[in-house]
């Protein structure tokens, strides 16, 4: 994280002034779960056509990959030293 980043944190949330970069990141995701809400996607896929759902549920299935992919990718790192 450069400077200029925690200067920007340290100006929006005043936790960020108190706990380290990292210790603060996961505060945030404590406290503010990036999680959405399931009413909020149900109401959103009844107004979707079968196309376009199908297209959304195949997006979601491709970022689940990509992230599970990722995730493998940085165990092997971590667990190779680097």
């Amino acid at each position: 994280m450069n400077e200029y980043t925690a200067m920007h944190q340290m100006a929006t949330h005043p936790m960020a002034m108190i706990l380290p970069p990292d210790v603060f990141l996961i505060w945030c995701e404590i406290h503010y779960p990036n999680l959405p809400k399931v009413a909020e996607i149900k109401q959103l896929f009844q107004g979707m056509t079968p196309e376009q759902r199908n297209a959304t549920v195949s997006r979601a299935k491709t970022l689940v990959k990509y992230g599970e992919t990722l995730a493998e990718y940085g165990k092997a790192v971590a667990s190779a030293g680097r």
